[in-house]
C-alpha cells in the first residue's frame, strides 16, 4: 500500500502533452504553487501512521534540485524507518542521484515513457542515463510501461517491455494514459482496462513472481498534494485517512496479505538482509 505526495504545479518544461503542468498546456491564468514544508510534514506523518510501505514525493521538472533535496530529508524526519521514499522527479545526474540518497531517499520512479521525445520534449537517451545513474547511486528503481493508449505501436511497446525485464527494477507496472481536461493530443484515446491488464500480466510473467507489478491488482495507491492528471481527489487528512483505511479493506477483501511498514522489503530494497531472515 503506497502513498503519492505531489509537491508543486510549477510549469513543467518537460512538456508532456497528457500533463495539466506542462507548459505548451498551460495558461497564465492558472495558479502555480509549491507545497509548504508543514503541508508536507503533516502528509508524510499521515501517511506513515497509517500503514503505507512506501511513500513517493513526485516533483515537476521545474522544481529546484536543492527544493527537492529539502523535501526529501525532511520527509524523511518524521517517517518510520521502515517505510521506503521514493522520488518521482526530473532527469537526474550521478551526482545528484547521489545526493538524493544521501538526504534519506531509498529509490526513485524513472521510465522511458511511451512517446518520449515526441509526446514530450525529453530525451530518451537522457532518461536513459537517468536510470543508470539512479542504479550507479545506489537507489532502487521503480519504474513501468506508461502512459499506454489505444492502438499504441507494438514495436514501442515491446520495446518498453524488454527494457522492463533488463532494468530488473524492484517495482514495475503498467499505467494507461489519463489526459488532463486542459490538454489537447489528437488522436490519442486511453487503452482500455482489460488492455493495461493484458499488457501487465505479459510483464507478470517476464518478471517473475518476487517483483510487484502495479494494475495486475496486489499494489494501491492514495494521492495527496498536486495532482497534474487533475482527478479532483481532496488531500483533506480525514479523507486521506478513510482512503488508506478503504485501500486496505479493498485490498485484503482481493485476497492480499497487505504488507504495510513490511520490515523485510525495506531491507531488501536497500540491500540488507534482515536479521530475522
Amino acid at each position: 500500500m503506497h502513498a503519492q505526495i505531489g509537491l508543486d504545479s510549477l510549469r513543467c518544461p518537460g512538456n508532456c502533452r497528457y500533463c495539466s503542468f506542462a507548459q505548451v498546456n498551460d495558461s497564465n491564468s492558472r495558479e502555480c504553487s509549491v507545497m509548504d514544508m508543514d503541508a508536507l510534514l503533516a502528509f508524510a506523518r499521515l501517511f506513515s501512521q497509517e500503514g503505507a510501505n512506501l511513500i513517493s514525493l513526485m516533483s515537476t521538472a521545474a522544481l529546484p534540485f536543492e527544493k527537492l533535496l529539502s523535501f526529501v530529508a525532511v520527509a524523511r524526519l518524521v517517517i518510520d524507518d521502515h517505510v521506503i521514499l521514493l522520488v518521482n522527479g526530473p532527469d537526474l545526474s550521478l551526482e545528484q542521484a547521489i545526493e538524493l540518497r544521501e538526504a534519506g531517499a531509498d529509490a526513485a520512479y524513472h521510465a522511458v515513457r511511451l512517446g518520449e521525445g515526441y509526446l514530450t520534449d525529453l530525451d530518451p537517451r537522457r532518461r536513459v542515463q537517468t536510470i543508470e545513474n539512479i542504479q550507479a547511486a545506489g537507489l532502487a528503481l521503480m519504474s513501468g510501461v506508461e502512459p499506454l493508449w489505444r492502438n499504441a505501436p507494438e514495436d514501442e511497446l515491446l520495446d518498453a517491455i524488454e527494457r522492463q525485464i533488463g532494468l530488473r527494477p524492484v517495482w514495475t507496472g503498467c499505467c494507461s494514459l489519463t489526459i488532463a481536461e486542459n490538454c489537447s493530443i489528437h488522436g490519442l484515446k486511453p487503452a482500455s482496462r482489460s488492455r493495461a491488464r493484458q499488457v501487465g500480466a505479459i510483464i507478470r510473467l517476464a518478471a517473475g513472481s518476487r517483483i510487484p507489478v502495479g494494475g495486475v491488482g496486489g499494489v494501491a495507491w492514495v494521492d495527496a498534494g498536486t495532482d497534474p492528471r487533475m482527478r479532483g481527489r481532496s488531500s483533506h487528512h480525514e479523507s486521506l485517512r478513510r482512503d488508506m483505511r478503504e485501500t486496505r479493506r479493498d485490498l485484503e477483501k482481493d485476497g492480499w496479505l497487505v504488507a504495510g511498514q513490511d520490515e523485510s522489503w525495506a531491507y531488501c530494497l536497500r540491500g540488507v538482509k534482515p536479521s530475522a531472515w
